[in-house]
């Protein structure tokens, strides 16, 4: 559980990092003209995917003192300038400091993908990293440090580590930051061509209302006007995505032909259908799902510890005896899916009403979960439509467990994946959509490179004997 929401947070931060609506790279089997770059008199002239990478910009922004007001590249008639990548910029950094804010843990993996990356600080930046966090912590921090509540070194880790991480994110937001903002041009006009601005107004509001919105607000050193454009063009780029893919529909045939083409990824070594009736008694607080002390905690501040003790035994004792009870009504012959439905404390399975089906799985998926792991042994010794003889004690409180059906090694019916390939292609199908269209965007909607910033663009793009192809 724990692992796949870190994943989820990952996949949001590497979003924000390296935004996969068109890097740049086109695999062969999409046979899309590769672009042409020619040289104009008011600067090169950038077709299809030739900008996909510019570093060193900010960089240059920053030595050179570039003033906002000059323009780095037009798209179309639109202009984009040095404040509005510096402004872009910003935005992307408070995205990713966030993201770390409100979930650390994925700070040692950042770490690891940083250092992979070869990201090192200077001594300079070292040592300005340092002072600024001793100044920043002040009084209180030298405190913790004289008392020995927190080790000298151990901050200055901490400090530097984070600094790693921060510099590999400025690394990757900057590689890929000019092609987003030309992109997002595209599809930000387009959206407000095809009408879209209403909505995304809406959808601006209800996002203005979250938490999550008055966080990033505490957070950024934007102006609530700047947050407020950032995330329009946000959503109005989202919108016109999805009209972009709204054709994007999958045939049956072509799922089942990737079924076909694909038959040995569904092949199972052995898998058991089964289902449960849960009996909620977790070893600690799941989100909704709390343990006996703290529900007991709550609803009885009055009682001594003593008396706390005393009336938790009784209810988790209670617990045990239900799911007991459950057990031998269905061994009697209780219908197993309507005692699920009627007293499974699995909140989403009660509230869909399946009688507790958890489809197939196979022994070692079982194994690996923290929380099936004790069902896996008991299953294995089942046969299909026996109810186990007892309930089975997890992390999370006690299984009544039945075996539906037992399948040797095979493979799994097309019927059974369809729906999920379906949704696989659907993704691959709109993702390919939207490239494709920024691709065609890329080459009827000229992007002109100002001249101030040509040798930077023919550096990273490996353009130089096109823009000496020209007098």
């Amino acid at each position: 559980m724990v692992s796949k929401a870190r994943l989820r947070t990952l996949t949001a931060l590497t979003a924000i990092l390296l935004p996969s609506i068109f890097t740049g790279c086109t695999s062969a089997d999409q046979k899309v003209d590769k672009g042409t770059a020619e040289v104009k008199r008011n600067g090169i002239v950038v077709t299809s995917e030739k900008l996909t990478n510019f570093e060193g910009l900010a960089d240059k922004i920053k030595k050179e003192q570039i003033p906002d007001s000059e323009i780095i590249c037009t798209v179309g008639d639109d202009a984009i300038n040095v404040g509005d990548y510096k402004l872009n910029f910003r935005y992307k950094q408070d995205q990713a400091k966030q993201e770390i804010s409100l979930h650390p843990q994925i700070t040692a993996p950042l770490l690891k993908d940083a250092q992979r990356m070869g990201i090192e600080l200077t001594e300079r930046e070292k040592k300005d990293l340092i002072d600024a966090s001793l100044k920043k912590g002040g009084f209180e921090l030298e405190k913790k440090f004289q008392s020995g509540e927190l080790k000298r070194e151990d901050f200055e880790k901490q400090v530097l580590d984070m600094g790693v991480v921060l510099k590999a994110i400025n690394t990757r937001i900057e590689q890929h930051l000019l092609t987003e903002i030309i992109n997002n041009s595209l599809l930000v006009d387009a959206a407000r061509k095809n009408g879209l601005g209403k909505v995304a107004f809406n959808k601006y509001v209800e996002v203005k209302h979250t938490d999550k919105y008055q966080e990033y607000l505490k957070l950024t050193n934007l102006t609530p006007n700047q947050v407020k454009d950032q995330i329009l063009e946000e959503i109005l780029a989202d919108l016109m995505k999805q009209k972009i893919v709204e054709s994007a529909d999958i045939a049956d045939k072509q799922v089942y032909e990737f079924y076909q083409a694909n038959k040995e990824n569904f092949k199972h070594n052995g898998r058991y259908h089964w289902a449960q009736i849960l009996i909620a008694d977790p070893d600690q607080d799941f989100g909704a799902m709390t343990t006996v002390a703290t529900d007991v905690s709550r609803k009885f501040p009055k009682l001594s510890q003593k008396e706390q003790m005393a009336k938790i035994q009784v209810l988790k004792d209670e617990k045990r005896k239900k799911a007991m009870d459950l057990v031998k009504s269905a061994k009697s012959g209780v219908d197993f899916a309507t005692l699920a439905n009627a007293s499974t404390e699995d909140i989403p399975a009660r509230a869909s009403k399946t009688g507790g089906d958890m489809g197939y799985t196979d022994l070692k998926s079982l194994a690996d979960n923290q929380i099936f792991k004790n069902i896996g042994s008991a299953i294995e010794t089942m046969s299909p439509g026996e109810i186990y003889p007892k309930p089975i004690k997890s992390v999370v409180g006690w299984h009544v467990i039945k075996l539906i059906d037992k399948q040797e090694s095979g493979y799994i019916p097309f019927e059974e994946v369809k729906d999920e390939i379906k949704q696989t292609l659907a993704r691959q199908n709109a993702e390919f959509a939207v490239r494709a269209w920024i691709i065609h965007q890329r080459e009827v909607v000229p992007v002109r490179i100002a001249k101030r910033f040509e040798s930077l663009l023919a550096k990273a793009n490996q353009l130089e004997g096109e823009t000496k192809s020209q007098p």
